[in-house]
């Protein structure tokens, strides 16, 4: 595990309930009496557990290195710091363009980092803060400790960049317009279980833009199925 479950809890901002669970930050005589579940972020801590192995899962996902990418806006290449690349960057290509669409970004870093160089701990708080929607806006932040030690750094262009290598989590699939169209085209029936289990898991449409193979595949290899 990278991360202790009271590490998720700390990371999560729950400020807009009145704690993370039931008797999380502080316990009462008369427990939840009075409260309603919606009161809290999570119904009981079981279901913050689940969440936090969840998690676990995802991030326990990525291999020993694995690509990144950081959109910035500079005048000329040669104005780039090349001893420091700044802390900020994306395992998804896609995300770091969309990120850079805002802030006028002309060109793409993208390198390859060791898992050893990632402040997981920051990542995770920023993962919560910034990519828990599934969705175009997320940043899929990957927080690097040393941008010296970096490797296969290179150089191009907003509009020339390409993955240098295979996205660790995301595989990006055409959009479409059902989720049950979807299912057609790879109809296979341990397949298509698999994926709706999946989509029944996460409620909402969002894994029709990002499918999490890896992140799958660790999950559901427990209820030893096979996913390809």
């Amino acid at each position: 595990m990278k991360f202790t479950r009271k590490e998720i809890a700390d990371s999560i901002d729950f400020s807009y309930y009145k704690d993370l669970y039931p008797d999380f930050s502080w316990k009462s005589e008369m427990g939840s009496w009075g409260h309603s579940i919606e009161d809290y972020m999570f119904p009981n801590q079981y279901k913050f557990n689940e969440y936090a192995d969840e998690i676990n899962d995802l991030f326990n996902s990525f291999p020993q290195k694995f690509p990144i990418y950081r959109s910035i806006r500079v005048k000329s290449i040669d104005d780039i710091d090349m001893e420091y690349l700044g802390e900020s960057w994306s395992f998804d290509l896609e995300s770091a363009k969309e990120f850079g669409s805002h802030n006028g970004s002309n060109i793409m870093l993208s390198a390859i980092v060791n898992e050893n160089n990632v402040n997981w701990l920051e990542t995770l708080s920023r993962y919560f803060l910034f990519s828990v929607g599934d969705t175009i806006e997320d940043e899929n932040e990957i927080v690097v400790i040393e941008t010296n030690e970096l490797e296969n750094v290179t150089v191009s262009k907003m509009k020339e960049a390409k993955e240098i290598g295979e996205n660790p989590i995301f595989k990006r699939i055409p959009y479409i317009k059902t989720f049950e169209s979807w299912l057609n085209e790879n109809n296979t029936e341990e397949k298509t279980q698999l994926l709706k289990d999946i989509y029944d898991y996460y409620g909402y449409s969002p894994i029709l833009r990002f499918k999490p193979i890896q992140y799958v595949k660790f999950r559901f290899e427990k209820e030893k199925l096979n996913f390809r």
